[in-house]
């Protein structure tokens, strides 16, 4: 249930052994210019709200996913 790692105040409290806080990993991968989507219908059936995910967290249905996807270089999905 990747969807509610971006969920506001999640990232917070996931601290890998060994590693930096997830909260830090993900901000740096934003900086560097990272993008973080996450599906549009996934959401709406969780009944959260756009308003519910961190900043910078960016809706995304299926068809848009997978064409973004297809025209990448290198992607992370969960």
């Amino acid at each position: 249930m990747g969807l509610h790692l971006a969920k506001k105040g999640i990232l917070e409290n996931i601290i890998p052994a060994g590693r930096p806080p997830l909260k830090q990993m993900v901000d740096d991968f934003m900086e560097l210019g990272g993008k973080l989507w996450v599906c549009t219908p996934c959401i709406e059936t969780r009944q959260l709200h756009k308003s519910d995910l961190i900043e910078g967290a960016d809706l995304m249905a299926a068809a848009t996913l997978t064409e973004a996807l297809l025209q990448s270089s290198a992607a992370l999905v969960f």
